[in-house]
């Protein structure tokens, strides 16, 4: 593999992390925002 392919192959590995990231924080917020029982808001709210 050429230096090329792989500096395409980490940067795209390194969008995939963030994007990845983004979508699990919004996912979490939701299902924050949508949870009743406290423990599972604190919960939550400590893995965010």
């Amino acid at each position: 593999m050429n230096n090329d392919a792989l500096k395409t192959l980490v940067a795209q590995g390194l969008a995939a992390m963030t994007n990845g990231g983004k979508v699990a924080a919004q996912a979490t917020d939701e299902i924050r925002n949508d949870a009743y029982h406290p423990d599972l808001k604190a919960a939550l709210k400590q893995g965010n």
